[in-house]
Order: C-alpha cells, then sequence, then structure tokens
C-alpha cells in the first residue's frame, strides 16, 4: 500500500477526483436526474428497506427474487439519505462516487501495467471514463453499468498481478471475490453487463495459452485457469445472499421471459434495433448507438454526424489505435499491447451484433448458446471491452515518446478528447424527447404524497392512479417531464400503489383495465366489484398526467374529475398539490386475507369476468381449469360449473404473413448439404406436435424452393429433392394428427392450406416454360399430387362458411346439466335489424334461433332459452345477417404515389369508422395486366394521414383472393383503401377488380346455470410480521371454502397443513381450498425469504472469512 501511494499518486488521485466532480455541473437549480430508465429512488432509504426482502408489496404485490443483487447498488444510494441529505444532495454524492471510482479503478489497472509514467495512467483514466458509452448511462443514472465497469479494470489488473507473479493466485481469487461482492452489476439480471470482462478474460486465457506455448512453459497459463476457476466460484459462494433465492426457479425464468420476449427471434429483433447503426466503421470510431441515428429528438448526435471537425475528430481513435501496434517492439509491452489489440477487435465483432457483415454469426450465437438472450442489446453488454482496450491502447501511443514531445502530445490529446466529448461538460444531454428529459425539478407535491403513503394512510386499501396510463406506451408520464415505466410511487414508498404500466402480468392488467372503464363511464355496479377484488381503497386524481389520444382507454383527467365529483361523490380524501386523493366509501374491504365461501367459478378467461357479473351478484371467482398452476385440485361443485364462456377458434384477428420463399445459400448438391438437414432434424427431435408442424411448413418452403431449382434447370437430383420435399409433407401430416386440442386443429388447418396453396402458385409458373416432358414433369405431377393430399387430410377442419357473419365456438363442459344459452347484444349492433334472426347450432344436432324484435332489443343479452348439454367438449357455429359492404365508391385520386403521374390510384373511404374495430377488406380479383398492382391503406387522425398497409398483389391469368384486417387504433377518424399501378383504369377497376369491406364482429356467448349460491364472505384474522410472513387464524363452516390472499400469485407463497390446495383466485391472487370445516391457525409465509436469509448468512461468513485471510496475509 506504501508502494502505491507516493507523492505522484496522490496527485493523480486528487486530478481523478477533481474530473470526478463534473456531474456537478450537470445539477442546476433544485433538478434531480429522474426519468425513463433512471429509476433513482426519491426515498433512497425506503427503497432499500423494501430490497432487504424476497417480497414487496409494490403494485400487486411482487417477487424480488430475481433482483436481490441491486441491495449494494441502493445501499450505496441510501448512505447519504441516512445521513439526512436532500435527495438532490444524495445524487450528487453518489454520482460522483460513482465517477471517482470508475476512474480509480482504469487508474489501478494503469498502475498496475506501467507503474511510472504518469501521462500512461492519467491518458489511460481519462479516455476510459470519458466517452461516449459512459455518457449514454449518465443520461438514465446506470449504476448497475457504472457497477460492472468499475470491476472489469480491477478484475484484469489482478490477472496481471497473477501473471507477473506479484500476488499468489488464491489471494488474487480472494481479492476478486470482494470486488465482485461489492461491483456485481446489480446481480443476476446484471450478469450481461459483464459481457466485456468474458471477452477480456477469454482473451487473457488464449494469450497465456500461446505465449506458454513458445516459452514450453505452461506455469503461468497454469495459474490464469486456476485463477479463473476460483474467481468463478468465489463469486458465486460470496454472493449467495442473491444466488440462492434465483436458483428457486430460475429454470423456468428463463423459458418465460423467452415467451414474453417473442422467443428467441424476437430477442434478434431486438438486437437487429439496438444493433442497427452499429456498423464496423462507426465502432471502430467509437460511436454505433441507436438513439443517435433514430431519434431526432437526441440533444447531442447531430453535432457528431454533421460537423467535419467532429467527424475527423473520431476517425483520430482507430488511427491511433492501429499505429500504436507498429510502434512497440519490446516483447513484454508488446504482449499487453496485442492483449488489449485483440480485446478490442473481438470486442468490435460482439459489439456490432446482428450488423452486416457478421451479423449472421451474432444470431447464430443467440439461437445456440443457453442464456445468450440476456445479450440480446450487444452494443450495451459489450461496450466496455472496445472502451477499455482503446483507452490503454491510446495511452501506449502516447507513452511511446520521450520528453517534451510526449508532453505535447499528451496534453494535446487531454484536451482535444475532453472537447471532444463536450456533453459531458455543457450537461446538455438529459433532454431526450419533445418535452421530456431525465433532469427534472419535481414538485414538492409528490414528496408530500410519499409522505402520506407512508405516515398517514393507516390501512391496507390499494391505490389506484388516475387517469390510466396509455395502453399504447403504458408509460407513466407528467407534463413537468416525466416519462418512464417506473411509476412514481413505487420510487417513494414500497406500499401497494397501481397502475397500468409494464409491472403488471396479462390477467392484472385485464383486471385494471375494467376497473378504469368502469370509473370513466360511472358504472357504480363494476367499480364495486373490480375495486374489491383488487383490493383498490383510495383513487389520486392527478392534474399533472398527459393525455394520449392514442390510448384504447381514456387517459383524459377531466373525464375522471367529473365522474369522481357528480357521478361517484366520493368524499375528498386529501388534496396534495396537483394530486387529489378520494376515498372509496362504497365498498367495505374485508383485508387482504379473508375466506370466501361458495364462490363463482368462471369457465373462461379473465377478460370474461365483466360478462360473468352480468348474471352474479358474487365477488370472487375461481377460474375453472386455472388450479393446474401448482398441481391437479379437485374442485368440489360447490365452487365450480356457474358460467361458461366458449371460446371463439375461428374469429380472425391477425393478417396472414406474406409467404417468402428463403434464397438458396446451400443447395442439395453442395457438400454442406447434409448439415443443413442435419441441424433441421435436430431442432425437430424438441418440439411439440403444433410447433413441429410450423417448423415442418417452414422447412417445406426451403424444399420446395430447391425444388424449383432442380426442375427449372433439369438438375439430376430433381427426384431426390422431391422425395425429401414428400418427407416433410407427410411429416407435417403426422404431427398434424397427433395435435389435441380442436381449436388448435383449426388453427393450424387453415394456416397449413394457406401455405400449400402459396407453395402451389409458386412452382405453377415454370410448367410449359421450363417444364415440358419427361422426369421433371412427372415429378411436377407428383408434387401437385402430394400437396392436394395434403390439403385432403385436413380437410374436415377447414371452415368454409364465410367468416364475416359465422363464427365457431368451443366449451368443455364439466358435468352434465341445464343452461340458459345467451349472446351479448354489444358486439352484433350492426346487424341488429326486426325480424333479422341469429342462428346457433350446437354440435351439428340442435338449431336454435333468435328472431330480432322490439321486445327483447332493450335486453343486454339475448336468450336462445334452455340448453341440455353433456359433460364433454361441445361446438356452437353462431350464424347472423350478412352486413352490407362498408367502402364508399372508388375514385382515381392522388395519393402519395402518383404525384409524378407516375402511377394512378383509385381511393375509396370507409362508410362509418367507429375506433377500436376491426374491418376484412376482401378483393377478389385478376390481375393479368399489370406487374405493380398494389394494395394500400391509410388511417386518419384529427391532424394527419399515415398509410398503414402496403401490400403487393399477385399477377397471373387466374381468379385470385385478397383479404386484409385493419384495426381501427382509438384516435382514428376515418381509413381509405385503394389500389395504384401505373396502367390502372376505370374499366379496369371495374372489370377485374371487386371489393368488399365488413366490420369483424365478435359476438361474446355465455352458458349460464340456475344453480347460482351466495357467497359468503368472513374476516380472519390476520397479523402481520412482516412482507413475507403473516400469522392467521380463521373458522369455516363448510366444506369449500378458500382462504384468499390478495396479492399477485406466486408459488413461493404457503399455508401451513395447505400446501397442496394452492390456486389462483380472482385472475391474480392467491387461494388455499379449505376442504374441511374447522378452526385453524396457521402461517402463510414466503419461503424464499427463508432461502435469502440462508443465502446471507452464507455470504456473510464467506466474507469474514475472506477478510481475515487478506488482514492475515501481510502486505500483499
Amino acid at each position: 500500500m506504501k508502494r502505491f501511494f507516493n507523492r505522484n499518486v496522490v496527485i493523480d488521485i486528487l486530478f481523478i477526483f477533481f474530473l470526478s466532480l463534473t456531474p456537478l455541473l450537470w445539477f442546476k437549480g433544485s433538478a434531480v436526474m429522474l426519468g425513463h430508465d433512471n429509476v433513482f429512488p426519491l426515498d433512497p432509504t425506503i427503497f432499500l428497506l423494501g430490497r432487504l426482502s424476497t417480497w414487496i408489496e409494490q403494485g400487486f404485490g411482487q417477487s424480488q427474487m430475481l433482483i436481490m443483487g441491486t441491495i449494494p447498488i441502493h445501499f450505496i444510494d441510501a448512505i447519504p439519505a441516512f445521513l439526512g441529505f436532500s435527495i438532490q444532495n444524495t445524487q450528487k454524492i453518489v454520482y460522483v462516487f460513482w465517477f471517482f471510482l470508475m476512474g480509480i479503478s482504469a487508474y489501478i489497472l494503469a498502475h498496475t501495467l506501467n507503474k511510472e509514467s504518469r501521462v500512461f495512467k492519467i491518458t489511460a483514466t481519462v479516455f476510459y471514463i470519458f466517452n461516449f458509452f459512459i455518457l449514454q448511462g449518465w443520461w438514465v443514472g446506470e449504476r448497475t453499468k457504472f457497477s460492472a465497469y468499475v470491476a472489469l479494470p480491477l478484475i484484469i489488473a489482478l490477472y496481471f498481478k497473477v501473471k507477473q507473479k506479484e500476488i499468489n493466485v488464491f489471494r488474487a481469487a480472494v481479492l476478486n471475490s470482494i470486488i465482485f461482492l461489492i461491483f456485481n452489476g446489480g446481480g443476476l439480471y446484471g450478469i450481461s453487463l459483464f459481457g466485456g470482462f468474458f471477452i477480456c478474460i477469454g482473451v487473457f486465457i488464449l494469450f497465456s495459452l500461446l505465449f506458454s506455448y513458445f516459452d514450453n512453459d505452461y506455469k503461468a497459463f497454469k495459474r490464469i485457469i486456476v485463477l479463473t476457476i476460483l474467481t468463478f466460484t468465489g463469486y458465486g459462494v460470496v454472493n449467495s445472499y442473491y444466488i440462492l433465492p434465483a436458483l428457486f426457479h430460475i429454470s423456468t425464468q428463463y423459458g418465460l421471459g423467452l415467451e414474453k420476449g417473442g422467443g428467441i427471434s424476437g430477442f434478434i429483433d431486438w438486437a437487429s434495433e439496438i444493433s442497427a447503426f452499429a456498423s464496423f466503421i462507426n465502432v471502430f470510431r467509437l460511436e454505433g448507438i441507436a438513439e443517435w441515428y433514430d431519434n431526432p429528438h437526441h440533444p447531442y448526435s447531430k453535432y457528431y454526424l454533421s460537423n467535419p471537425l467532429l467527424i475527423a475528430i473520431s476517425f483520430l481513435w482507430p488511427i491511433l489505435i492501429g499505429i500504436v501496434v507498429l510502434l512497440y517492439k519490446r516483447r513484454d509491452k508488446l504482449q499487453i499491447i496485442l492483449f488489449f489489440f485483440l480485446c478490442y477487435l473481438i470486442g468490435i465483432f460482439f459489439v456490432a451484433g446482428t450488423h452486416p457483415p457478421t451479423g449472421f454469426l451474432y444470431e447464430q450465437f443467440m439461437r445456440i448458446i443457453p442464456g445468450s438472450a440476456a445479450f440480446r442489446s450487444p452494443y450495451f453488454k459489450f461496450a466496455p471491452t472496445i472502451f477499455l482496450a482503446s483507452s490503454f491502447l491510446i495511452a501506449y501511443f502516447v507513452d511511446f515518446f520521450k520528453g517534451s514531445l510526449k508532453k505535447f502530445i499528451f496534453v494535446l490529446l487531454i484536451i482535444v478528447g475532453l472537447l471532444y466529448h463536450f456533453p459531458f461538460f455543457t450537461g446538455d444531454f438529459f433532454s431526450w424527447r419533445k418535452d421530456f428529459s431525465t433532469r427534472l425539478d419535481v414538485p414538492s407535491y409528490v414528496f408530500d404524497f410519499g409522505k402520506w403513503l407512508n405516515e398517514e394512510k393507516q390501512d391496507d386499501g390499494r391505490v389506484l392512479l388516475l387517469p390510466p396510463n396509455s395502453t399504447e406506451s403504458q408509460q407513466s408520464m407528467y407534463k413537468w417531464g416525466y416519462l418512464s415505466f417506473q411509476s412514481i410511487p413505487s420510487l417513494l414508498s414500497n406500499k401497494s400503489v397501481i397502475v397500468n404500466n409494464d409491472r403488471i402480468n396479462d390477467e392484472e392488467r385485464e383486471l385494471i383495465t375494467q376497473l378504469y372503464k368502469a370509473i370513466a363511464a360511472g358504472d357504480k355496479h363494476l367499480l364495486r366489484k373490480f375495486s374489491s377484488i383488487l383490493q383498490v381503497k383510495y383513487l389520486v386524481l392527478q392534474h399533472d398526467s398527459y393525455s394520449d389520444s392514442n390510448s384504447a382507454i381514456s387517459t383524459d383527467e377531466q373525464i375522471y374529475r367529473k365522474v369522481l365529483h357528480d357521478t361517484f361523490q366520493f368524499p375528498l380524501e386529501k388534496q396534495i398539490g396537483q394530486w387529489d386523493i378520494f376515498k372509496i366509501n362504497t365498498i367495505n374491504l374485508k383485508g387482504p386475507i379473508f375466506v370466501s365461501e361458495k364462490i363463482d367459478s368462471l369457465d373462461g378467461s379473465v377478460k370474461d369476468i365483466v360478462n360473468h357479473y352480468d348474471f352474479s351478484d358474487n365477488t370472487n371467482f375461481l377460474i375453472a381449469g386455472d388450479s393446474n398452476i401448482l398441481n391437479s385440485i379437485e374442485i368440489p361443485n360447490e365452487l365450480s360449473g356457474n358460467f361458461y364462456v366458449p371460446k371463439c377458434i375461428n374469429c380472425p384477428n391477425k393478417n396472414k404473413p406474406v409467404v417468402r420463399f428463403p434464397r438458396l445459400n446451400i443447395l442439395p448438391d453442395s457438400p454442406f448439404y447434409p448439415l443443413v438437414v442435419l441441424r433441421e432434424n435436430l431442432q425437430i427431435k424438441t418440439m411439440d406436435p403444433k410447433t413441429a408442424v410450423y417448423n415442418g411448413i417452414g422447412i417445406s418452403l426451403k424444399r420446395v424452393s430447391e425444388l424449383k431449382d432442380t426442375l427449372q434447370y433439369n438438375k439430376s437430383q430433381s427426384d431426390a429433392v422431391f422425395a425429401r420435399y414428400d418427407a416433410v409433407l407427410k411429416d407435417i401430416i403426422v404431427n398434424f394428427n397427433r395435435i389435441e386440442k380442436y381449436e388448435d386443429k383449426i388453427q393450424v388447418a387453415d394456416d397449413i392450406n394457406y401455405y400449400m396453396e402459396a407453395q402451389k402458385n409458386y412452382i405453377l409458373p415454370i410448367l410449359g416454360t421450363n417444364i415440358t416432358n419427361g422426369l421433371p414433369i412427372s415429378i411436377f405431377g407428383r408434387t401437385f399430387q402430394r400437396i392436394a393430399s395434403v390439403i385432403a387430410n385436413i380437410d374436415r377442419y377447414l371452415f368454409k362458411l364465410d367468416i364475416t357473419n359465422n363464427r365457431l365456438y368451443q366449451v368443455s363442459i364439466k358435468k352434465e346439466e341445464d343452461f340458459e344459452l345467451l349472446v351479448k347484444k354489444d358486439k352484433l349492433m350492426p346487424v341488429l335489424k326486426e325480424n333479422e334472426k341469429i342462428i346457433v347450432d350446437i354440435d351439428g344436432t340442435t338449431t336454435k334461433e333468435i328472431k330480432i324484435n322490439p321486445a327483447i332489443i332493450g335486453n343486454e343479452w339475448f336468450s336462445f332459452g334452455t340448453l341440455h348439454l353433456s359433460s364433454g367438449m361441445h361446438q356452437l357455429l353462431l350464424s347472423f345477417p350478412q352486413l352490407p359492404n362498408n367502402l364508399g365508391e372508388l375514385k382515381e385520386s392522388k395519393t402519395e404515389f402518383n404525384i409524378n403521374l407516375e402511377n394512378t390510384c383509385f381511393i375509396g373511404k370507409l362508410i362509418s369508422v367507429v375506433s377500436q374495430k376491426t374491418y376484412r377488406v376482401l378483393i377478389n380479383y385478376t390481375n393479368d395486366f399489370s406487374e405493380d398492382l398494389y394494395f394500400y391503406a391509410w388511417e386518419i387522425k384529427e391532424k394527419e394521414k399515415n398509410l398503414i398497409d402496403i401490400v403487393k398483389l399477385k399477377t397471373g391469368l387466374s381468379n385470385e383472393e385478397f383479404s386484409e384486417l385493419i384495426k381501427a387504433q382509438p384516435a382514428t377518424k376515418g381509413i381509405e383503401i385503394g389500389v395504384c399501378s401505373k396502367v390502372l383504369t376505370g374499366d379496369l377497376v371495374n372489370r377485374k377488380l371487386k371489393f368488399k369491406v365488413n366490420e369483424i364482429l365478435y359476438p361474446t356467448f355465455a352458458l349460464n346455470t340456475k344453480n347460482k349460491k351466495q357467497e359468503i364472505v368472513k374476516e380472519i384474522h390476520a397479523e402481520k410480521i412482516n412482507p413475507t410472513k403473516y400469522r392467521v387464524s380463521f373458522a369455516t363452516y363448510s366444506d369449500a371454502a378458500v382462504v384468499i390472499f390478495s396479492e399477485r400469485f406466486d408459488k413461493g407463497w404457503k399455508l401451513s397443513g395447505f400446501d397442496n390446495t394452492h390456486l389462483r383466485i380472482n385472475g391474480y391472487a392467491n387461494g388455499w381450498l379449505i376442504n374441511k370445516k374447522g378452526s385453524y391457525s396457521v402461517s402463510l409465509e414466503y419461503k424464499p425469504q427463508k432461502v435469502f436469509m440462508l443465502g446471507t448468512l452464507f455470504s456473510a461468513i464467506t466474507i469474514i472469512g475472506l477478510i481475515w485471510f487478506t488482514r492475515k496475509g501481510g502486505k500483499n
């Protein structure tokens, strides 16, 4: 330590500290850094306390098992706040702290590599902390990124020390473990932030191996391997406090994350967005952040993209990096330079991600390597590699020179480097979008609201924010500049405040949406129902929120103000600045834990509960079939079979994709072709039947492309290629027959038919041109025969009626009984004309009808009468009158596609358009006149008209059918559709194209039983020990009661004695079936908390042992 802290080092550290004061330039007035991804807590102490538990009450309650690793980050945040500093001063201290640590870590690595040259150390440090990667991090205060960024040079320094025998392997591993304890990147989700670390360590191991080989001495290499093993082991041991809870469900979390992200393909799409501008030329120049190029409001990128001087300087860095490799001859320094240079080159490959020309390799990396989805933002995960390497390579360039020339180059480069990164000093990088910034003056009433939540509000009732977030963005938006997925109350308190952001799951979103709709509509009945099951007691009307006309539910603050004052007349609990707190006085909440007997059962989904409430006064409900979340639970008759909502299995809700036949890179005659087939076969082995069918369809597109190629050019492999194509189609049918669910068969059969027709049309044009006789004509005939065979096998599952006025439903009846069969009026309004008929066919054996007349038109539901159904699966076919054509006259019109008179366009406007409705465009046409006939659709809003769809129509002699669904968005005022072509005329439009547009109706069916039972809800005694443990006492007087705990369903919650009866209640909450009457005194506990405590104990013992070891070890 004494050898480290000499006079020059102290001066250097003071200089680094001076540079670390840069964040103080960013704070103006009373502003703090907040918004977007910057979720710096507005009450850091309370926020830290919430992180110490694996369960938190925020929102609907949520597990924190996977984010316990953020405790060190938030501990640092909380220290200044605990000492009494204001939130702004707390941020200043924290920001300076992280800035300084990043500089010191780089300085320590530089000192390890070159103890004598202050120029070298300062140059490396300055360029490590002043760059665009770190500036992007400061924009949103990414302390997790800074944490990993601090750790990287420190770990590399210890690797060099071990290689140079300056420290023994075990001591270095101990220090690495302590580094990873403090600077862990935020825990589990921060592991991907160590992408740069993985690259650097991989390169270090490779270099050690190479030089050991050349020197014929493997001792250094062995030390590095042992160090790596001990480092990773130490990381796992000291971080047991967060790793053990995460292991509780990490195996399922990866799959769930993939599903939410749209699978691996969804993550690759995201990686492609991040990599869109990460070309080699940009990344070499230490640029390439996507937001520079696709955000017109970016605060500083315009200077670097247009200013010639700044562009010229950006080329200076790769030039210096390239030159330095050629300057040094001494082996010891050259080894280090080559290490950093290789890190730089490999880092560029990974930072470029999916960007050409090497992007396809990164895609394969994501597809093949388990867990690689964590690196779906390649630039931000691997960029530390190139910034560490470039900083030290530039430092080596400066250090190459001697005397006054070195000093001159040093001063010049430092000045150029700092001025080049001028946004660090102007602080003008927080405003990222018009009206929004991550540097804000937070109104004082926001903090007062936090005080009300934490100190004045005494009950367990939840708080609902009004108006809701836009359903488009799901973000909180305020007129004072805040925009983020993170709700403001979650930064102030650990209490339950709910809003429709991205922190809630689909079931919670549906329930909270229905509550918002009930409030906006002034529906007192539904307000009581949904506020009861969601435990909402308070409504906070925020007058400072932004309204979004594109939202599917109203975000207009004035609408909510009016209904709260005039319709509901709720008492004003408290007025805090721009936020009014209302108390719902029409419900009597039983508390978060209560017992319910004889609750309703709904056979449908959470979105159907609003329909169920039309027939039941009971509030709490069970989704039939949802009890298998943990295990198979036998539901008593008292809790089942109340209300069925048949599922529509042919309701169109999305357009068919454009069929694209792949470009063939590896043809059947290639020596690499067997590898293609092998990979396809390996993928199929792990698939369920439905997935296998779609995978088979994808492969069939490749095979038919190969077949067309061989037939078109009369290649000798055509017979073998057909055999492979034939085998794929046979496998599709085999897997189709293995699909069990009827609704899946209907959907998959429709898709198979669509792709088979596309394949038939794909190869048809070569008949008579390239294929005239011999073997090709035979194979061509067999191809069409096989496609026809596939269609014949699925024929009985193809829905052949007109989907505009026929709907097929399916329902599984649990037990035989009588039902009233009903259909809801609201979705059938366009066809409700007197004397028209609505007909339902049940299982092809029974037909019932309703004739529209004035006596029933006022009802919300139309009844088909009583229907006796046996247990098992049933199909219902609903038919209703045809809708009239909703398209006005097509007229020759000017559009953006014929301004220069190159095209002729005929455009028509939909006669009536209702927002959030779906319309089907159907064109029957014969296009034997144009190679460039396009369909277009425009959306008309209040002040703009936007193109929303464009499709090229097929060319050919046969009649074709084009179908497209268009959904009117919330702000849509009108829709126009049309066709354009160079040769289009009115005569051709009338003779060759027939247009029809209809609204797509989605009627709701219901089967209601007559044996409704009145729900009995009882309070119980529940003592809250902490957020993860309650003591509960209750009594039941029936054999079918349910203990309900109104927080998010999680299998970690255990009610002692009833572990095997855990089910989901009310679509989101925990419930336990109590199937025996009696009195009970039990505990309700979140088990992962014990795992966290065990892991914390293990970590603590390990840390104490490591500290003892390092202290005992003496001067090293």
